[in-house]
């Protein structure tokens, strides 16, 4: 009984190892915020899954107007960039496009990592500025977090 028991809390301890940090609060996020975040940043990784960040890849945000918002950036092959807008009803981030150069690695595991750079780049709902890092999350609560360092 006691194995059972012990065997039960190191597994419920190691599961719990994978899962993302805290989502951001439940708060919605205003204007103000989403006006913050304007700038240049370096990507450093994700807080769950394993494909690295690098120095070489980039997120550059820019206002457009005080409903829409500019993105650019160099992700691990191509270049892209896109628009998204402000939902202040929901309190959230609404991707409208995401455009990316079409320029293939010979390394495959290049392509297959900017897959997943983009598909959690859709995903994005909320985002988190701590200083100079900022997080992207693609829920609340989040599954996945991508982590930026402002240059």
């Amino acid at each position: 009984m006691k194995n059972l028991f012990l065997s039960l809390i190191i597994l419920t301890t190691v599961l719990s190892c994978n899962k993302a940090e805290v989502s951001p609060d439940q708060n919605k996020m205003t204007l103000a915020q989403i006006n913050n975040l304007a700038g240049e940043y370096i990507f450093e990784g994700y807080a769950v899954s394993k494909t690295p960040g690098s120095s070489k890849m980039t997120l550059t945000i820019k206002k457009n107007s005080d409903e829409e918002w500019n993105f650019s950036g160099q992700s691990y092959v191509n270049e892209y960039g896109g628009t998204y807008r402000f939902d202040q009803a929901a309190g959230s981030i609404v991707f409208k496009e995401l455009t990316t150069t079409l320029i293939a690695a010979v390394d495959n595991s290049r392509n297959l990592a900017e897959q997943e750079y983009y598909g959690n780049f859709r995903k994005i709902k909320k985002f988190k500025l701590e200083g100079s890092t900022l997080k992207l999350f693609d829920s609340e609560p989040a599954s996945e977090i991508m982590i930026f360092r402002k240059k």
